[in-house]
């Protein structure tokens, strides 16, 4: 079905079944309340985004074992809480979190491969550009500081990428 034929069907229906439809969707499914909670609840948002960053962390960070540095599942998580979430900040502070869990991976387990370094960066400079565009360089810098002093000696070309994109950002923000 597409859109067009939805909203004809909506459009036929009164609003206490269409109440009662999205009751339903709230109930039956997690994704529709983590898309509706922070609408009615504004602080929820931070237990929703704590579920992505344990997603997160099972990939880079697991408690036992080594990491399975399933990337698109780490990105799928990013993905996701974006259709659920529409608060910048949380959305940057999950996409930092994706960068600290890898960076926290390579210090804990060495260097790892290209592919890895190329999915940090590229997160990285994501949330530069996305910290940019809503004016929140200044909340985040601290964290990006950090990271990049943790990646200044790390292979693949990442620790000089990392230093050129921070220096790029905020050496221009100042």
């Amino acid at each position: 079905m597409n859109l067009k034929k939805f909203k004809k069907y909506l459009e036929e229906k009164d609003d206490e079944f269409l109440r009662d439809e999205i009751l339903t969707l709230y109930k039956t499914f997690d994704v529709v309340r983590e898309y509706y909670d922070p609408r009615i609840e504004p602080q929820s948002i931070i237990e929703i985004a704590q579920k992505y960053k344990a997603i997160l962390e099972e990939q880079f960070c697991p408690l036992r074992g080594f990491p399975e540095l399933k990337y698109s599942v780490a990105r799928k998580a990013i993905s996701d809480f974006k259709k659920v979430c529409r608060d910048p900040t949380a959305i940057i502070d999950l996409q930092l979190t994706y960068v600290e869990y890898g960076v926290k991976c390579t210090l804990q387990y060495g260097d790892i491969d290209e592919r890895f370094y190329s999915s940090m960066e590229s997160m990285f400079r994501t949330s530069l550009e996305d910290m940019e565009e809503h004016g929140l360089l200044d909340m985040f810098e601290a964290r990006c500081e950090e990271i990049q002093e943790k990646t200044s000696d790390m292979g693949w070309g990442f620790g000089i990428a990392v230093t050129d994109l921070y220096e790029e950002y905020f050496t221009v923000a100042k």
